[in-house]
C-alpha cells in the first residue's frame, strides 16, 4: 500500500494489527512508514515500544540508532549500535553500523578500526568472494 501512494490506509492496517497483537516486528514495520512520511516523532515512540517489547532483539536497536542517524543524533545513534555489540557480539552489524557513523563523522581511522573488529567477528563479511567482486 505504501508503494502505491496510500500511506494512510497502510498506517490503519499496521494499526489495528497492534491494537490486537502487538509485535516487535509490526512496530517496526509502522515506525519505518512514519519516518518515510515525516512523523519521526511517532516512529521513535514505535521503535522505543518494539524494543521494550523484545529487549534481546536488536532489530529494533538497528532501526532506532538508523533513524537517530539520520537524524545527525550521532551520540545516540552511537549508544544504540553499541548496545547491538553488547546483545550480539559475534554479529559484525553493530561494527559495520558504528563504522559508518565515524565515517560520517569524519573520523576514517575509527571508521577502519570498526571495519576490522566487523572482519574479526565475521571473516569474510567486508571481502566478498572472487566471482561478486568481478
Amino acid at each position: 500500500l505504501r508503494t502505491q501512494g496510500d500511506e494512510e490506509r497502510a498506517l490503519a492496517m499496521l494499526s489495528q494489527a497492534l491494537s490486537s497483537a502487538p509485535t516487535a516486528t509490526t512496530l517496526i514495520a509502522r515506525a519505518n512508514l512514519y519516518t518515510a512520511i515525516g512523523r519521526t516523532d511517532e516512529a521513535i515512540a514505535d521503535l522505543q515500544r518494539a524494543r521494550d517489547l523484545e529487549p534481546g532483539s536488536i532489530d529494533s536497536l538497528i532501526a532506532l540508532g538508523d533513524l537517530y542517524r539520520d537524524q545527525e543524533n550521532y551520540d545516540e545513534a552511537a549508544k544504540l549500535y553499541t548496545s547491538v555489540i553488547n546483545l550480539v557480539p559475534g554479529a559484525p552489524i553493530g561494527y559495520l553500523r558504528l563504522g559508518a557513523l565515524a565515517g560520517l563523522q569524519g573520523d576514517l581511522d575509527l571508521a577502519q578500526q570498526y571495519a576490522d573488529a566487523a572482519r574479526e567477528v565475521a571473516p569474510g563479511v567486508l571481502n566478498p568472494p572472487d566471482d561478486v567482486a568481478q
